[in-house]
């Protein structure tokens, strides 16, 4: 007879991480009755849109003292009892953009008139409708972030807007010319 001492027994930790995904914990092992802590993040334009963790096949979910945010990407699994594995997908985040030069100062205007249409001196106004992911998103002038669409002018030119919008926390910022 031998008594032998065992300090940790562990089990596999198995990652999928979509497109840009990161986590910050790179352990592929995780000890039997202790806790296993990760953030998932993303770089560039991509936010995460799926977070999955499951435990010995089982799904594990924010109960109790267990955390699994697909907002922030914490995940926090108190005691580890199983194999783990995390999931992870991403979503490229694009400004959807609706351009209008025309004489109307409304701010929901998305009709242009065509080019060479429109008398000299007459003030026309361009407008900027951008979403991003369904939230609207900011458009003010490049060289002067005070002036916002519908932005008036009154000579022909090339405007460069800057366009910025926030989805699950993340803001994406991109820039716009119209002529």
């Amino acid at each position: 007879e031998k008594t032998i001492k065992i300090d940790d027994y562990y089990y596999n930790v198995t990652k999928t991480l979509a497109e840009n995904a990161v986590i910050d914990n790179n352990a592929t092992k995780a000890a039997y009755n202790k806790t296993y802590e990760a953030t998932v993040s993303t770089e560039g334009n991509y936010a995460i849109t799926g977070l999955t963790v499951t435990m010995g096949g089982q799904t594990v979910t924010t109960a109790g003292n267990n955390v699994v945010d697909v907002n922030t990407g914490k995940i926090k699994i108190e005691k580890v009892t199983g194999d783990i594995n995390i999931t992870v997908t991403t979503k490229k985040l694009e400004i959807q953009y609706t351009v209008a030069v025309s004489t109307s100062s409304s701010s929901s205007n998305t009709s242009s008139l065509s080019t060479n249409s429109v008398d000299k001196g007459t003030t026309l106004y361009i407008n900027i409708i951008a979403t991003l992911e369904g939230n609207r998103c900011t458009a003010v002038l490049k060289s002067d972030n005070t002036k916002t669409v519908p932005y008036a002018v009154n000579s022909n030119g090339k405007y460069t807007f800057k366009i910025s919008g926030t989805y699950n926390g993340k803001t994406v910022e991109e820039e716009k010319e119209v002529i």
